[in-house]
């Protein structure tokens, strides 16, 4: 066989890169035994056991995994492990544990009486406590929250002032809930040390005044409720005027039903509350619920066929809405929670998406679709003969629409801004 000098070339090129670089003078060579036992530190192996195990079952498996993983291991080796995790893409243990205790939460199943460790408590109450002052700061941006409010520059631009507004409430509801959370663990934490006579954890979440924090909450909570009404009010008077003038009949028939369900609502804030409990200027006054009334018989006077008509309208689409894209907090949104049977507002509330995503078209095959279940009884009928499938969609309920993959305690705001509450 004769050799070319284009294969004898060829063949030394691949001789080069098939063998090992040479070491350079004076280089340190990697001593295999000593880079198998770095792989298996205790901080390796957590990481590796994590990252490897199904965490993706019910809230209740990943919570007790967790805990156990906090519990058995020490400060050093837990944040090792966390280096490690971050290094391959994974959230923290204490961001999986605080993301697990919050599905728990979100789908009434968390145990009031559930005993935390001092760690455990300090790493859950740091990650809720950010949560916390995001979704704050976040809501203090928001145009609805200047100290002056008016209305919007058109009669359209009403639904997504007060959907903002409605959204906002439900998240402040649910920091609240997290926020006593904190209160009460943080508190029986200090008690705990005081019996023992041991000073409490160095940890700025153990000795923060939640206490405080969760009566700012309230505040906000209640300046928010008003602030709605106050809105309602001014589409009131503004659908009064469409009622009145207008000749799009489209437009005239989305007034009525706003006239009726503004109507509807403000007065039943008038009724549960006593005017010295209103703090809002504009609110308070013994005419103000007169001047509804009357804006009201004005209404009816111009418009009561668009108000009947319009209300009917809105119910069935409200109700035809909450069925195709509605999602309760069990078996993958088909189920209620077990205490929805004595408790009637658990039986009603759903989550749902923030923004209506476009549904997927019948005759478009996808993994993907939107909504998740093209026939949601068919699957519920389904179930007692054949496994159900499951067509997981990208655009998830607004209580999973987050990333697994995020490595900083964001993901548990992002979580919260997501759940838009109950229809």
């Amino acid at each position: 066989m004769k050799w070319s000098s284009f294969n004898l070339m060829a063949f030394s090129f691949v001789l080069l890169v098939a063998l090992p670089a040479a070491p350079t003078l004076g280089q340190k060579q990697p001593n295999p035994k000593q880079e198998n036992e770095k792989k298996n530190t205790p901080a390796n192996k957590l990481a590796l056991k994590i990252s490897e195990e199904n965490l993706l079952v019910s809230p209740q498996k990943r919570v007790a995994v967790l805990s156990e993983y906090i519990r058995k291991h020490k400060s050093k080796t837990l944040e090792a492990a966390d280096a490690h995790l971050a290094e391959h893409g994974f959230d923290s243990i204490g961001v999986q544990f605080a993301d697990a205790v919050i599905d728990l939460l979100l789908n009434g199943q968390l145990n009031a009486d559930l005993k935390w460790s001092t760690r455990e408590t300090a790493i859950l109450t740091t990650h809720f406590k950010q949560a916390i002052d995001e979704t704050l700061d976040e809501l203090r941006k928001q145009p609805f929250m200047q100290p002056r409010l008016s209305g919007p520059t058109n009669w359209e631009g009403y639904e997504k002032l007060l959907w903002d507004v409605h959204v906002f409430r439900n998240r402040v509801a649910f920091v609240e809930r997290l926020c006593e959370i904190c209160e009460q663990k943080t508190a029986r934490t200090r008690k705990k040390s005081a019996l023992k006579k041991q000073p409490v954890a160095d940890n700025n979440s153990l000795t923060f005044p939640f206490d405080k924090k969760l009566a700012e909450i309230r505040a906000i909570a209640r300046d928010l409720e008003e602030r709605e009404i106050e809105l309602r009010i001014y589409r009131l008077e503004d659908s009064t005027q469409i009622l009145k003038s207008s000749k799009d009949k489209a437009k005239k028939l989305l007034a009525g039903f706003a006239m009726q369900h503004d109507y509807d609502v403000v007065r039943q804030f008038y009724q549960a509350n006593q005017p010295d409990a209103i703090r809002r200027s504009n609110l308070k006054g013994e005419g103000i619920l007169e001047s509804v009334d009357e804006l009201m018989k004005l209404g009816q006077k111009h418009g009561k066929e668009q108000i009947e008509k319009g209300t009917l309208l809105m119910t069935g689409l409200h109700w035809w809405l909450r069925g195709r894209y509605g999602a309760g907090p069990l078996a993958n949104g088909q189920l209620k929670p077990k205490s929805a049977m004595k408790n009637p507002a658990e039986m009603f509330s759903l989550y749902m998406p923030r923004a209506f995503p476009k549904p997927t078209p019948p005759n478009v095959s996808s993994r993907e679709r939107m909504p998740t279940y093209d026939r949601r009884h068919y699957y519920q009928w389904a179930v007692e003969y054949r496994p159900v499938t499951l067509v997981v969609s990208s655009a998830r309920h607004d209580r999973d629409a987050v990333s697994s993959t995020i490595t900083d305690s964001k993901l548990l705001s992002r979580k919260i801004q997501g759940f838009e509450g109950f229809w």
